[in-house]
């Protein structure tokens, strides 16, 4: 059982297991019931939690106080429950304090940087009042399946608006110009779209910030038709020498 304030994802012995905090108040808080039998084996085991505290109110989230709870539980017994001897450290790889909006309705963007995760110290956690009671979720979890097939159909570059650098994610995506490319010129394919885009196909952002032809530019954008309403995550491997 676990529930956080505001999100957490959820790893047993290296393997992703789960993710997802339900849209809950602060006054009726919500807990997730999650099987990680799959995942354990005999003797010790490892559980990670890399938790996300939002901290301002938007029209998705409304703030209460930091924390995440859990225990372990198998046949009626407890194995494990969150307190002081529970090891803790921030996540020095992500980048903490005030961030730039997606939107109102959508919360912060984030900044990740691999070169800096796990420095941080393990430190005993710090225990907090939390909430009275705990309450089991009312719907049921997304299930997580398989990736869904997806086709690249339109690519190029992309220009910000100098006007718009200071407002949300969202704004300055709206408010971006958009320059039509061939798929040539940002992957190591020569097609014409729509073109399936494989598990572990290379793109590369080939924009060459010395040419005229490139000048200003910002980056590539990519259209992807799933071929059906879906939800779900979008997953990148990136690639790049140290130091990027």
């Amino acid at each position: 059982h676990i529930s956080a304030d505001s999100q957490y994802a959820l790893w047993v012995n290296g393997q992703f297991a789960d993710f997802g905090q339900y849209a809950d108040y602060p006054e009726f808080k919500v807990f997730d019931e999650i099987d990680i039998t799959a995942f354990v084996t005999e003797g010790t085991n490892e559980l990670l939690i890399l938790a996300y505290y939002q901290g301002t109110d938007t029209s998705t989230y409304r703030k209460g106080p930091a924390g995440v709870i859990f225990d372990v539980t198998s046949g009626g017994q407890t194995l494990a429950v969150s307190g002081t001897q529970t090891r803790s450290r921030v996540a020095s790889g992500f980048r903490n304090g005030p961030m730039e909006l997606v939107s109102g309705q959508l919360g912060y963007s984030f900044e990740y940087n691999a070169a800096e995760d796990g420095k941080n110290e393990w430190l005993a956690s710090v225990p907090v009042n939390g909430p009275a009671k705990l309450y089991p979720r009312p719907v049921p979890k997304l299930r997580i399946g398989g990736r869904a097939p997806a086709s690249v159909v339109a690519q190029g570059f992309f220009m910000l608006h100098p006007a718009y650098r200071e407002q949300t994610t969202a704004v300055k995506m709206q408010r971006a110009f958009l320059s039509a490319a061939s798929l040539s010129e940002i992957s190591e394919q020569n097609c014409a779209a729509p073109y399936v885009l494989a598990e572990g196909h290379p793109l590369r952002c080939a924009a060459d910030s010395l040419s005229p032809v490139h000048a200003g530019e910002n980056g590539i954008y990519i259209v992807i038709d799933l071929g059906a309403e879906e939800s779900g995550c979008f997953e990148l491997d990136l690639e790049a020498a140290a130091g990027t």
